[in-house]
């Protein structure tokens, strides 16, 4: 709003400075000719022309105004759907990071456990399904690529659970598997920054208290 306002005043401060030069007596009779001089100053037309030049500065300034102001509204509508649906996938996924820590993946394929294979493979599948249930209408385009990654991750972790851990024969394979983990692991936590940091943003637009 006070960009705006600034805008105006500059607009209007320069129409007051076209007004105080042409009544200000400066001979610019001497810069036309005589027939151009009488229709460019006769008092008639240059109250037209001022009349019709501050008109048509306070449309485009009320014009600008409003589209400013329709941005804004279109803004907070994004970042609306986006809080709304976003949130609780956020908490998910931070949840789901914490139990795929480096330490804990190294863990987890060295002792190649059924049970906690079973639960982080379970836990990878809730994960995706909630990232699939997310309408892309409501993903920021800022963020959008960093979802879609994150569906291709999660799809390789799945597979890596689901398959390449059962299928382990040697230490080789072994750290193969650990290491396509823990790789996937931080693509997933910077996709996980990047859709917090447009959150805490969408917050501070929404006047969301943290």
């Amino acid at each position: 709003m006070v960009k705006n306002v600034l805008i105006a005043s500059l607009l209007l401060i320069t129409l007051s400075c076209i007004s105080l030069l042409l009544v200000s007596g400066i001979n610019f009779t001497s810069i036309f000719s005589d027939k151009v001089s009488q229709i460019v100053f006769d008092p008639s037309f240059l109250g037209s022309f001022l009349g019709a030049l501050f008109s048509s500065s306070i449309a485009l300034i009320v014009l600008f105004i409003q589209f400013n102001n329709q941005k804004k509204v279109r803004r907070q509508d994004e970042y609306r759907k986006y809080h709304k649906y976003i949130n609780l996938f956020s908490i998910e996924l931070e949840w789901y990071l914490d139990k795929i820590t480096s330490e804990k993946i190294e863990k987890l394929v060295k002792s190649n456990n059924y049970i906690n294979n079973k639960i982080l493979r379970d836990s990878t599948v809730e994960i995706i399904k909630s990232i699939e249930s997310i309408d892309d209408d409501v993903i920021i385009d800022d963020v959008f690529v960093r979802f879609a990654t994150m569906k291709l991750i999660l799809n390789e972790m799945g597979t890596i659970l689901s398959e390449d851990l059962n299928g382990i024969e040697n230490e080789e394979d072994e750290n193969s598997v650990i290491s396509s983990l823990q790789a996937n692991r931080i693509i997933l936590q910077q996709s996980s920054d990047e859709i917090n940091k447009k959150l805490s943003e969408a917050k501070r637009e929404l006047r969301i208290k943290e």
